[in-house]
């Protein structure tokens, strides 16, 4: 990209000043600016809702339990372990109460220590569940059904269900990086992904149906600016006139 851009356009300010940083050290100076991605919400969900089951029914639940989801292809650097370590340890403490999680996102690579706990631990069998193929609105609709999002990753370069959560109401929490703090702002609840003891009160806290937690985020998502694509495509038309 540094060797044939006129231009490069970053999806964040974080991976903006990352890549930077190795123009600089490459001795170029293609221009680079970032566009945060827009945010697409099917408004017809709403309408969808009779046609698609809800997360609940294929649960086989009832619609009162706490759910939790992350979006996201199944590898290393998304610390899926982390979640699966934390179900295992609420399952065994609470049985029949614990929460439950939903995985939605192809299998990626170099996983083999995730994918054997997913299949082969006993304890979290019936709370975590895995899909790997559904359409935009049917996850936007379960989405929308969960108690938060949880987004643990050790890196991201944008971190786009974090907004999609938001921008549907949903809370959000994620690892304490740069990407999710400048599209989270002031509604997630950021949490470092190795604090394993923090992610699992937070997970304990988010299931009460009356969290303060949960109020607080819905109140800060008052004030929560939406990234939109007429942005973005002003950017890139800003950039296009530079060259």
């Amino acid at each position: 990209m540094a060797d044939l851009a006129d231009g490069i356009i970053a999806n964040s300010h974080d991976t903006k000043k990352s890549f930077q940083s190795f123009l600089e050290k490459s001795g170029r100076k293609t221009p680079i600016i970032t566009a945060h991605l827009g945010i697409d919400i099917n408004h017809k969900s709403e309408k969808a809702h009779h046609s698609i089951p809800s997360l609940f029914d294929v649960l086989g639940i009832e619609d009162n339990k706490p759910v939790f989801i992350y979006i996201s292809t199944i590898e290393p650097r998304k610390n899926h372990l982390l979640l699966l370590n934390i179900w295992r340890n609420l399952v065994n403490f609470y049985g029949e109460d614990a929460p439950y999680l939903v995985l939605i996102g192809r299998r990626g690579w170099e996983n083999e220590n995730i994918l054997d706990m997913l299949e082969r631990c006993p304890a979290i069998k019936k709370r975590v569940y895995e899909f790997s193929d559904l359409g935009d609105t049917q996850m936007q609709l379960w989405l929308k059904q969960a108690r938060a999002l949880l987004m643990p990753s050790f890196v991201e370069g944008y971190g786009l269900p974090v907004a999609e959560a938001i921008s549907l109401g949903v809370p959000v929490i994620c690892s304490d990086i740069a990407a999710h703090r400048e599209v989270g702002g002031a509604v997630a609840q950021y949490i470092d992904p190795i604090d394993g003891l923090g992610w699992q009160n937070a997970i304990i806290e988010y299931s009460q149906e009356n969290s303060e937690r949960i109020r607080a985020q819905k109140k800060a998502m008052e004030k929560w600016q939406l990234p939109t694509w007429k942005a973005h495509i002003t950017a890139v038309t800003k950039l296009a006139d530079m060259l």
